[in-house]
């Protein structure tokens, strides 16, 4: 949600499109996107939300044509906020023909699960996240029939290096993807 940056004017209708663009131009026109829930009592992200909630924004009603509040972090910083404008995005990525779902708290192991399924159907499959528990998921799950599964475990600042991981039944090849896009060919034995 964090890293589509929105326009200082413009309504929630074109914010949404530049999602739904940001998705089909970096993962493609029919990438499977997963939104966290966390209505569900605690969770191991609580300490970003309370941080991010020191600076939340008052409740807004958003549809298409509103004007977007000014500060981003502030709107996604209030749960009432991000939850109606999740909803809207995923009306609109559904209507751009990509499959939506989301998960009851956090999405880690609806995204993997989801991943072996497609696996399981013989497709190959990459996951893109921030977090490297979705990374030693499907490494315990994998199976010697499934199709490849390719982890890409994005970077958390712009001058970080996003890693690109193939995940086989004997090892795991880790290709780090530098500023210049140099890529370093890495076997760690599972």
């Amino acid at each position: 949600m964090h890293r589509v940056k929105w326009p200082k004017t413009g309504t929630y209708g074109e914010v949404m499109l530049s999602y739904v663009c940001c998705v089909q131009k970096h993962y493609g026109a029919t990438a499977m996107v997963v939104f966290d829930g966390y209505s569900n009592g605690a969770s191991p992200k609580d300490p970003e939300h309370e941080r991010r909630a020191k600076k939340m924004a008052a409740e807004v009603q958003v549809n298409e044509s509103k004007l977007v509040f000014g500060c981003q972090e502030s709107f996604l910083a209030n749960p009432a906020n991000k939850s109606q404008f999740i909803t809207l995005l995923g009306n609109q990525l559904s209507a751009a023909g990509h499959p939506v779902q989301y998960a009851a708290g956090d999405a880690d192991t609806l995204i993997v699960s989801s991943a072996l399924q497609i696996a399981r159907q013989q497709k190959p499959v990459t996951v893109v996240a921030e977090d490297t528990d979705v990374l030693l998921l499907p490494v315990h799950h994998l199976e010697a029939s499934m199709a490849d599964i390719f982890m890409l475990l994005m970077a958390r600042t712009r001058n970080a290096v996003a890693k690109l991981f193939s995940i086989h039944k004997e090892q795991i090849c880790v290709l780090k993807i530098g500023k210049n896009c140099q890529l370093l060919n890495l076997l760690v034995s599972v």
